[in-house]
């Protein structure tokens, strides 16, 4: 019967243990700082959260019958297991990054609803974690997955089937860095049990949050994106959905859409880009970058308000069997397949090819919609092989062949 706080703790590293905690009128145990043992507790008829964590870290929580829920404002937990939890909706789990899988597989949590959700704060992941389908998760800030898991040597994100990831304004998941240790994503839905990754506004629009982002230390040979449902990322025009930056994740059978920018953006790297729909983009479906190895293969792309695929310098790119209906501007990379696309002609965003690339282009592709204002760029350069220009629509040649 505390009009506030059963138990107050400001530094140190108290044990609490074995008591019940009850008809509080703030929290069961409010901790701005210090290591706490909380263990084998009891709360009950809390008004607010049972435990808070402030800024305390590394704090030992197992074994409590809570209903009020956690709330860990900043710092991870040392231990976290064997409590029993009945979930408040008013009162959801708030818990860093790097403590949700742990959580969420040693403690029982019943009385879960279709208004549950886990609140994740800002943070790194530096441990193998899994993330299950078990009630949305509300990312608050930006979350960067690297560390050095002593079983692999790569910190992995595992997303299960169906699961729901909602992200706050301008956030961002990093997989990987620049430098340093590794991390890898590995979210694998299926075609009737999606993971969705999404804004988390009330009416969501494009370039609500920032998006995934593939940096050199990801851990290419797992990394995948497979039946996920990427929306509402991209912030601004030259935003990007999924941006890739000297990494070659496999991004297949998925749906990219409502980008403020781009839906993909390889700006450098060897992504595997297969399968998927990519659409309603404010600027390329997807842009290529500096460097080539990119397999762009059976997309279909819609509603993108500039190019479909924008391919600046890299080589030996495949670009197969999609279907197109805003083009394909090839500034200087070069092709290494080209064939089975479909393109329906768009005159506002005319192919521009390079001059050893049009021939062969031409004669493996299937493309509608020419009217008499339609024309194809060819860029300066060498044909090196056989080619046959025939006459289905006028050549604007930009420089010298």
């Amino acid at each position: 019967h505390s009009q506030g706080d059963g138990i107050y703790v400001s530094g140190g590293e108290p044990q609490l243990t074995g008591n019940t905690i009850s008809d509080c009128g703030r929290y069961g145990v409010y901790a701005q700082s210090g290591a706490l043992n909380i263990s084998n507790n009891t709360f009950a008829s809390i008004a607010n959260y049972d435990v808070y964590l402030a800024n305390a870290d590394n704090v030992t929580l197992s074994g409590n019958t809570i209903t009020n829920g956690v709330y860990i404002n900043s710092g991870e937990l040392a231990s976290g297991s064997g409590n029993s939890l009945v979930y408040d909706d008013a009162n959801p789990l708030k818990l860093a990054a790097n403590d949700v899988s742990d959580f969420l597989a040693n403690n029982t949590i019943t009385n879960i609803t279709s208004q549950s959700y886990i609140e994740v704060v800002s943070g790194t992941i530096s441990r193998d974690a899994t993330w299950p389908a078990l009630m949305p998760y509300h990312i608050l800030g930006n979350i960067t997955v690297k560390g050095l898991d002593s079983e692999n040597n790569s910190a992995r994100l595992t997303i299960e089937a169906g699961a729901n990831l909602k992200f706050n304004r301008y956030t961002n998941l990093y997989i990987g860095t620049s430098s340093g240790d590794p991390g890898a994503l590995i979210a694998q839905g299926t075609q009737n049990n999606p993971v969705l990754m999404t804004s988390n506004q009330p009416s969501p629009s494009a370039g609500d949050w920032y998006g995934i982002t593939f940096n050199n230390t990801t851990d290419d040979d797992i990394t995948m994106l497979e039946h996920c449902i990427i929306e509402y990322a991209g912030i601004g025009t030259s935003g990007k959905a999924i941006y890739i930056n000297n990494a070659s994740p496999v991004i297949a059978s998925s749906i990219i859409r409502y980008s403020q920018g781009d839906g993909i953006n390889a700006y450098t790297g060897e992504p595997q880009i297969i399968g998927n729909t990519i659409s309603d983009c404010g600027r390329y479906g997807v842009y290529g970058g500096y460097s080539g190895g990119q397999n762009i293969n059976n997309n279909t792309f819609a509603s993108i308000a500039n190019y479909d695929v924008y391919l600046m310098s890299g080589n030996n790119v495949t670009l197969d069997g999609n279907t197109m209906n805003s083009g394909v501007y090839v500034n200087s990379a070069t092709l290494a397949s080209a064939s089975g696309n479909s393109l329906v002609y768009n005159d506002a965003f005319p192919l521009k090819l390079t001059a050893d690339d049009v021939g062969g282009f031409l004669a493996s592709n299937t493309i509608t919609n020419i009217t008499s204002q339609s024309y194809i760029d060819v860029a300066t350069g060498v044909i090196s092989r056989d080619a046959t220009w025939p006459a289905l629509m006028p050549y604007h040649i930009l420089g010298n062949i």
